[in-house]
């Protein structure tokens, strides 16, 4: 999830309808996206230490916040699609296919889907919509990187 650092504690207890432990899973989710994407891209400037600390958000974080044990099989079921997504993403980026890059450049942002699953188990299908509108506001309609910035990146 792209959100400003300074927003998503806000933004995440918003969207978990005032459910702290929801909003914590949220924000694990939110740092957890943030480091893979880090180690993956280069950005890391301690590759190892970002490793470690999102094995620890995955493995010790996640397993103890008493949101995601309520609801680990609808949580494990939301964070593999968006997972299966980042990956097809990155294999798709390269495709000889437009329409499969298109699709590669949208999954890219899979993890958003945690964000509408934990909306819909706290309040409903409504403010999961709500959230939708919210999160992709917030977080791609002013994104400055179109399709042709995203294809042109050099990758690994």
């Amino acid at each position: 999830m792209a959100l400003p650092d300074d927003q998503i504690n806000s933004l995440t207890l918003k969207w978990a309808n005032g459910n702290a432990s929801a909003a914590e899973f949220l924000q694990n989710i939110c740092h957890c996206a943030r480091l893979a994407d880090d180690i993956v891209d280069g950005d890391s400037s301690d590759p190892a230490k970002d490793m470690f600390n999102l094995l620890n958000r995955a493995f010790v974080t996640n397993s103890n916040n008493e949101f995601f044990n309520q609801h680990k099989e609808t949580l494990c079921v939301a964070i593999m699609t968006s997972l299966a997504m980042w990956l097809k993403s990155e294999e798709w980026r390269n495709s000889s296919n437009r329409k499969t890059r298109m699709f590669g450049f949208v999954y890219r942002e899979g993890i958003d889907h945690c964000a509408w699953v934990v909306a819909s188990l706290v309040k409903g299908p409504v403010h999961a919509l709500r959230v939708i509108e919210e999160l992709h506001a917030i977080s791609h309609e002013g994104d400055d990187e179109s399709f042709e910035d995203w294809e042109s990146e050099e990758t690994t």
